[in-house]
């Protein structure tokens, strides 16, 4: 196990290093940096000064090995459009991300795996189509046209509810909605294949024979080996979420680092863009980590 962990941590290394030099280049061919920094009626000795000092005045190899070795000594870096360091804009922003990101995973969670299930087994036709569709239109939405329509909805026409910022409870309301539909659409329709998988598998058929209730055998033995699937989609989304939910909260105005994200990138801000993408790979690679540990204890198959 030590050995898999440390191997899969190698590698997570040298995929950010890959990613960092693939983003750092490819910012610099967007334009200029420069022409973010000077003023238009800058004078000529004015841009030579402020080009020398943020390093710019240097070949582009050699500020890339100035890059890294900063983050070494953990300098991400300084935002061009906000002149605060990376890290601390994150680290503001991150936290209103969790406070819409957490309700809305645990609410898809509750909701989408007893939806799966019974969309899976239940005996009523009517209610296995229902939820099939459910599943497949959740996934087909865009989220910013539900988020769109919401605000349409509870905002404009019915005025119960606050478009966008954040706030009281009720600012929380539509965007954690506009999230859970997402992230249970999917989890619905992923359980439910795996179910359906698993129902038709020898150790089902065994734990039937033995004469256990149908209701143990689909939520014990089937429901336990269907959640592989699920437990690495979960892994994989909520690390996204947490670094850059940008639609919901560009849409709803919602301080947190998908809005950062968004901004960094609407003014070119490479710096910020560079630390997300950063931290955003960190946050991947230590998740799938832990995904692969979840999948040995789910599936003892499964040799690390």
């Amino acid at each position: 196990m030590t050995n898999y962990i440390l191997r899969r941590l190698w590698q997570g290394v040298i995929s950010i290093m890959l990613l960092l030099t693939l983003v750092f280049f490819l910012s610099r061919t967007t334009g200029n940096p420069l022409d973010l920094l000077v003023p238009i009626d800058a004078t000529p000795e004015t841009i030579a000064n402020i080009s020398r000092q943020n390093g710019l005045d240097k070949p582009l190899i050699v500020q890339y090995l100035y890059y890294i070795g900063n983050l070494f000594t953990g300098d991400m870096g300084t935002s061009i459009r906000y002149r605060q360091p990376v890290w601390d804009l994150f680290k503001d922003a991150f936290p209103n991300s969790l406070r819409l990101v957490i309700p809305s995973f645990i609410s898809a969670i509750v909701i989408g795996i007893p939806l799966g299930v019974l969309a899976a087994t239940s005996r009523l036709r009517i209610a296995r189509r229902l939820l099939a569709a459910v599943g497949v239109v959740g996934m087909a939405t865009p989220l910013f046209w539900l988020a769109i329509l919401l605000i349409f909805l509870f905002s404009v026409k019915l005025g119960v509810l606050p478009s966008s910022q954040m706030g009281g409870i009720d600012h929380y309301v539509m965007p954690v909605a506009a999230m859970t539909m997402f992230i249970m659409a999917g989890l619905l329709r992923l359980t439910r294949s795996s179910i359906l998988d698993a129902m038709d598998s020898e150790y089902v058929k065994l734990a039937r024979l033995k004469g256990l209730s149908e209701n143990r055998v689909i939520w014990k033995h089937a429901l336990r080996n269907s959640l592989t699937a699920a437990v690495a989609f979960l892994g994989v989304l909520l690390s996204l979420l947490l670094t850059g939910s940008t639609v919901i909260e560009t849409v709803f105005a919602w301080p947190g680092t998908g809005r950062l994200t968004y901004d960094a990138l609407v003014s070119r801000d490479y710096p910020l863009v560079q630390g997300i993408v950063l931290i955003t790979a960190i946050f991947i690679i230590l998740v799938n980590l832990v995904v692969d540990i979840l999948h040995a204890y789910l599936e003892p198959r499964i040799r690390l």
